[in-house]
C-alpha cells in the first residue's frame, strides 16, 4: 500500500506547500541548521534535552528498514539512547546536505564500534527533514542496514549463501 502519512502530517500543519509561508517565516539557513542538530548534537553528543526544541509538537519519525515509526518526544529520545548503547562511540558525519523551501536532506555516514562484538562498522544514509516554523515535522530516514548487519556478521555478505 502507498503510504504518505508524512505528507498529511505536513498538509494539516501547513497553510501552503511551503510551510515557511503564512506562518512564522523560517530561513532555510535556519532550517538547515535544526535539521543538523539531530545528527550533531541529539545522536552524537547524546543531548537528549534539545528534542522539545527541534521536533514540532505533532511530528511522524518514519524508518521503513525498520519499519519503525515515531510520533512522540519520547521516542525519539528511546532512539538516540538506544543507537548510543549500542554504539557509545557513534558519530554522524553529513557528507552532503540540500534544502530548499521547508525541507532538508542529509547524505551521511554513520561508524563506530558496536558495543556487542566490538566491530567497527560504518554505513551511509539519508535523512529527509520537512519542517514547520522552525520544528521537524517529519522526519523520513533510509540508512544502510542490510551493509550494517554484513558488517556485524548477522547477514551474509554478497555472494556468500546463508548459513
Amino acid at each position: 500500500r502507498y503510504f504518505k502519512p508524512a505528507t498529511d502530517l505536513r498538509k494539516r500543519l501547513c497553510a501552503s506547500p511551503w510551510c515557511g509561508r503564512g506562518g512564522t517565516a523560517v530561513s532555510i539557513e535556519e532550517n538547515r541548521a535544526v535539521a543538523r542538530q539531530v545528527l550533531e548534537d541529539v545522536v552524537n553528543q547524546g543531548r537528549l534535552e534539545l528534542v522539545d526544541q527541534i521536533y514540532a509538537q505533532a511530528f511522524e519519525f518514519n524508518d521503513p528498514t525498520a519499519g519503525q515509526t515515531i510520533t512522540t518526544h519520547e521516542g525519539i529520545r528511546e532512539l538516540a539512547r538506544d543507537i548510543r548503547t549500542r554504539t557509545p562511540d557513534v558519530a554522524f558525519l553529513i557528507e552532503e546536505e540540500i534544502a530548499e523551501g521547508d525541507a532538508v536532506v542529509h547524505r551521511w555516514t554513520a561508524s563506530g564500534h558496536d558495543a556487542s562484538t566490538s566491530r567497527f562498522w560504518t554505513a551511509p544514509g539519508i535523512s529527509i527533514y520537512h519542517l514547520h516554523e522552525g520544528r521537524i515535522v517529519s522526519e523520513y530516514v533510509l540508512p544502510d542496514r542490510l551493509g550494517l548487519f554484513r558488517q556485524l556478521g548477522m547477514a551474509p555478505t554478497a555472494g556468500q549463501p546463508p548459513t
